[in-house]
């Protein structure tokens, strides 16, 4: 079975369990959660940080986000396994949950708000 190439994934943000437009966002909230999901999708490639980039695009009227890959600074397919990378939150024995990294609700740690409990979603349609 060949693979398709993914070049970007969508990026839907929920906020308290509620479907949210970039747009009702702060700047500062904003800027935020970008750090964050670059974070997240760094993290498994921290050991080649220096050849891989996640990087947050927003389309022309600045309403919908996705994310982008590039390797070696210029844009690229995600990688293959991307589909398939999963990430565990939580306390371990207390809450621990495995997630897909690619279709599960992530929660996303926002420095500076914590009453707020915004939750990323990545999705390649």
């Amino acid at each position: 079975m060949a693979s398709r190439k993914l070049y970007s994934l969508y990026v839907d943000l929920f906020e308290n369990g509620f479907l949210k437009d970039i747009r009702d966002f702060t700047d500062d909230q904003r800027d935020a959660i970008y750090a964050e999901i670059e974070a997240l999708w760094m993290d498994h490639y921290r050991f080649e940080a220096h050849r891989n980039e996640f990087i947050i695009g927003l389309n022309r009227e600045e309403d919908a986000v996705y994310l982008l890959y590039r390797k070696d600074g210029q844009q690229a397919a995600f990688p293959d396994d991307c589909m398939v990378r999963e990430i565990t939150v939580g306390a371990p024995k207390v809450n621990q949950e495995t997630l897909k990294l690619v279709g599960d609700r992530i929660p996303l740690r926002l420095p500076g708000y914590p009453a707020t409990r915004v939750y990323v979603q990545f999705a390649d349609v």
